[in-house]
């Protein structure tokens, strides 16, 4: 189970991996069951998540996203491995 941390509107993106072939069925992706999110803990605007997911599914912090400092990933639009962004909810600190 992979532990990250989050602040009010940091993002985390779940996608697939760049290896997988595209003609994959997404139920496959899902074979050992749902992708699993645990609130591990709360400590003021801080969250700490556990998340499990299937191997083949890639789990960034948005710092991590490649491009992330020449397109702010607040912006609608596309992510350069081409998973869509949401703005964030709430003010970033």
């Amino acid at each position: 189970m992979l532990i990250l941390t989050r602040k009010p509107g940091q993002l985390l993106t779940i996608g697939p991996d760049l290896s997988l072939d595209p003609a994959t069925p997404a139920h496959e992706l899902f074979l050992d069951g749902p992708i699993v999110l645990l609130v591990a803990g709360v400590r003021g605007s801080v969250v700490k998540l556990g998340i499990r997911a299937h191997p083949r599914l890639t789990i960034l912090r948005e710092e991590l996203l490649p491009g992330c400092d020449t397109v702010p990933a607040q912006l609608i639009g596309v992510t350069p491995l081409g998973w869509p962004v949401f703005p964030p909810i709430g003010p970033r600190e």
